[in-house]
C-alpha cells in the first residue's frame, strides 16, 4: 500500500495515496475546525487538500479550495516576514 505522511498537530499520520481518503480528511479539517483552529492549522488544511484539487470538478468547492490555499498563502508571507525581521 502506497503511504504519505501527514503531520497535524506535532503528530504524524500515516494516510493511504487515495483522493478519496485525501479529500475526505481534508474537507473535515477545513469545514469541521474552528476559525480560529483553521489559522494554526492552514497549512496541513492546504497541503491534504491539494493532493486532490485535480480531482474535485464542482466549481464552486474549487474556487473556494483556491481562496484557502491564497489565505494560506498570505499567512506563509506574513511568516517569512516576521522571521526576517529577526
Amino acid at each position: 500500500m502506497n503511504l504519505v505522511t501527514i503531520k497535524y498537530n506535532k503528530q504524524h499520520f500515516l494516510i493511504p495515496k487515495n483522493s478519496d481518503v485525501f479529500l475526505f480528511i481534508g474537507i473535515k479539517l477545513w469545514k469541521g475546525l474552528s476559525n480560529e483552529v483553521n489559522e494554526i492549522s492552514i497549512f496541513t488544511v492546504v497541503e491534504v487538500l491539494s493532493r486532490v484539487i485535480n480531482d474535485v470538478h464542482d466549481p464552486e468547492v474549487r474556487t473556494e479550495m483556491v481562496q484557502l490555499f491564497y489565505a494560506a498563502s498570505q499567512k506563509n508571507e506574513e511568516v517569512v516576514r516576521l522571521r526576517e525581521s529577526r
